[in-house]
This record gives C-alpha cells, structure tokens and sequence, in this order.
C-alpha cells in the first residue's frame, strides 16, 4: 500500500481530511514518506534548538507548489508516530515560499478530540501558539539551507481551498504521468 496514493484526502466529510504523520510533535528527529518507494525513512536528526510544535505530515493525493505533498501542522496534545493517520479539520493555512516555490501549510486540528472541538478558524488560534509555529516553519527551512519565507496566514476557507487545489494538482499529475506511461 502507497500511503499517498492509496489513501483518499477526505475523510468521512467535505471539511476533513486524512493526515499521515511523519514527525511527531517534540520530535528532533526528521522522518519523510518516499512517495515513490512507499515506506517512511529516517532522513535526519534537525539542528534545530525548537522540536516539532505539533504533529507534521502530508495529505495524502495532494501536491502542493513544491512538487511534494501539502504539509499539514496538526494541533495535538500529545505525540503520534510517523505513519499514523489522523482524521483532522483545516482550520488555518501558513502561506510560505521556499525559495522560489510555494511551501504552504495547512494547520488542523483532530477532528474527533473534544477538547478542540471550539478551534474552527483562525480566529479561535491563540497568537502566541501561532508565532510559535510561524517561528518554527521559518527555522526549520534556513537550518535545511532553503530560505523559507512566511508570507501570512489565513482563514479555513482558504485551508480547504488550498487543499482542493492541491487534489487538483495531484489529479493532473497522474495524468501526465498515464499519458508518457501510455507511450
């Protein structure tokens, strides 16, 4: 099974998605799916003084503007483990480039714990909590030698967007994809 192609992005609604988890949250160590491979590899321990702030992954049949999966922050009280799944409702999307291409975020929250049943939008995120990730996307990109540069956040209804576009994306890609397999 291919995490990313095998796993649908929505989950039981149009406003949720799955998550596959790749860093857990306090995490300094940096796992990536190989999309091509399917499987999960250890790709680095971050020089970083900041550990991961939530839980990081990917939405699975999703290529965001690097040519990569769209990343997805998602708001955990406690840590998962590379390749668990989570059901989780965008609520917020960072807006990053990553030297020339966009790097854009989706930041969520899982969509069956009560205790975040009241964050829906950006609004309902504490600003210290989002200086925080702002700071440690921003850090995390300059210690790779990338110059990541944040450029705002905004709403949910541009996460769920964001994410649409990115099916979009995927979509056109198994397509190109088919047309030179064909040949």
């Amino acid at each position: 099974m291919n995490l990313w192609n095998d796993i649908p992005t929505r989950a039981s609604g149009l406003k949720t998605v799955h998550v596959i988890v790749e860093i857990p949250k306090g995490s300094w160590n940096k796992f990536e799916y190989d999309i091509e491979k399917g499987f999960f590899a250890f790709s680095g321990i971050s020089s970083s003084s900041l550990p991961c702030p939530v839980d990081y992954g990917m939405i699975p049949q999703t290529v965001g503007g690097d040519d990569n999966p769209l990343d997805v922050l998602v708001i955990m009280d406690q840590p998962t483990f590379p390749g668990c799944i989570i059901e989780c409702r965008p609520i917020a999307v960072l807006r990053m480039r990553d030297g020339k291409s966009r790097d854009d975020k989706i930041l969520s929250v899982p969509s069956s714990n009560s205790q975040f049943k009241e964050m829906k939008d950006l609004k309902d995120i504490p600003p210290y909590f989002l200086d925080e990730i702002t700071h440690f996307c921003q850090e995390y990109g300059k210690l790779e030698g990338r110059t990541a540069k944040v450029i705002d956040w905004e709403d949910a209804k541009n996460a769920l967007r964001t994410i649409e576009r990115a099916k979009d994306l995927y979509k056109q890609m198994l397509t190109i994809k088919s047309l030179f397999l064909l040949d």
